[in-house]
């Protein structure tokens, strides 16, 4: 059911014009998704970050750039194995910081959660979590 959603979800995205700030770097492009991630898998199956290690200090930016919705149909199920980033469409980057710009009051969807509206700064705190065992 999980899945059958995303895809129903995915096949409703619309194209933005992004404006990104990756560690400093400025980034424009249209963009259908954006992922910000400090582990491999997203959801309860989904490889999104395949690079993505939990105590990096990184987070790990997955973007689908522009795709009509056959090509996304074609590479949505590559998403299961972690193969998505090997696509031309699919733009991967590993950051301390991302602010996201543009466009403003794009709404934001933290952890699936519908919460906060662009612009928006997300930074990783580094072994910022304690643990007592």
């Amino acid at each position: 059911a999980y899945s059958l959603a995303t895809l129903w979800r995915a096949l409703k995205l619309r194209v933005y014009p992004l404006e990104l700030v990756l560690d400093g770097e400025r980034v424009r492009l249209d963009s259908m998704f954006v992922e910000v991630s400090n582990t491999r898998y997203t959801g309860t199956s989904f490889l999104i970050a395949p690079a993505a290690k939990l105590d990096d200090g990184y987070l790990d930016v997955t973007l689908v750039k522009r795709l009509n919705r056959r090509r996304l149909l074609r590479l949505f199920p590559t998403v299961y194995s972690g193969k998505h980033v090997h696509y031309p469409e699919v733009m991967t980057r590993r950051v301390r910081e991302i602010r996201i710009e543009a466009p403003t009051g794009l709404l934001l969807a933290p952890d699936g959660e519908f919460r906060g509206r662009t612009p928006a700064t997300i930074h990783c705190l580094h072994r910022d979590l304690e643990i007592f065992s």
